[in-house]
């Protein structure tokens, strides 16, 4: 088995998940847009903090997803 036979295997499962990753995009660009409204509002230690939180939920998430 090559590399192409293993692509050939997975092509359907990665198009619906692009598929599905384009329609949770679409979903969230207005709520994403509101977060950077009051995002920008906080003071600057509001913001270091709430990113360094976003940082930890997206290592969590990404850690599960690579699972």
């Amino acid at each position: 088995m090559n590399a192409r036979d293993v692509l050939e295997m997975f092509e359907p499962e990665l198009a619906e998940a692009k598929v599905k990753a384009t329609q949770v995009g679409a979903a969230l660009t207005p709520m994403l847009e509101e977060a950077k409204r009051i995002y920008g509002k906080q003071s600057r230690e509001t913001q270091i903090v709430a990113g360094l939180a976003a940082g930890l939920i997206l290592g969590k998430v990404l850690s599960r997803v690579g699972r």
